[in-house]
């Protein structure tokens, strides 16, 4: 009986079945390929271990490092348009970090395969308001803060404890978290808004 249900399942095998079953596993092998070659990375310093990594589309393929490494560089405030060609400014504004060159080195850079990019642009998930009352004082903060400048940046060297990429909208993004941030330089420096990551013009 089992003979003749083998019999039966080669006998309803097509060649277009065949073909199709054929196709089917090199697309899971290519698949697979694809897979190993989205998450090729730079090595990171050894203060940085790995503690977790996706494969899914869902969390955006996310990587995630953690350890304790001084990083130094700017801490970078952008005030963008709400919407393109528009004359109201975010309120809160966004903070990124950009690491100096031997601390870039450090970081665990896409380096081929899924969306490569340099880590020298970093978002930093605190709002900059928070970010800027320790280092600058309340009052110069809050000040800095209202005058809403476009672009403004600080020296700085930060403590890092989490390291992150992930791919949304087909690009690629880092983030970090740290625990203590210090003002290196006490003024801000030269702004130039034609740097503007977060927004245009």
């Amino acid at each position: 009986m089992h003979s003749m249900n083998q019999g039966r399942i080669k006998a309803s095998m097509t060649p277009m079945k065949l073909l199709a079953v054929a196709a089917a596993l090199i697309s899971t092998v290519a698949i697979a390929e694809d897979v190993t070659r989205e998450f090729s990375y730079a090595k990171p310093d050894p203060a940085l271990r790995l503690v977790s990594r996706s494969h899914s589309h869902e969390t955006g393929y996310m990587t995630i490092w953690r350890g304790n490494l001084w990083l130094s560089g700017k801490l970078v405030v952008e005030y963008c348009p709400l919407a393109p060609c528009s004359a109201t400014e975010d309120e809160q504004g966004r903070a990124f970090f950009e690491p100096d060159g031997l601390s870039e080195a450090k970081l665990p850079a896409a380096i081929s395969g899924f969306y490569p990019r340099r880590a020298n642009v970093v978002a930093l998930e605190q709002q900059p308001l928070a970010l800027l009352i320790p280092l600058l004082g309340k009052e110069r903060a809050i000040h800095v803060h209202r005058k809403k400048p476009k672009r403004h940046e600080y020296e700085v060297r930060l403590l890092l404890s989490e390291f992150r990429t992930l791919v949304d909208c087909n690009s690629r993004h880092y983030e970090m978290r740290f625990k203590k941030m210090e003002l290196l330089a006490p003024d801000a420096l030269a702004l130039d808004t034609s740097k503007r990551v977060t927004c245009a013009g």
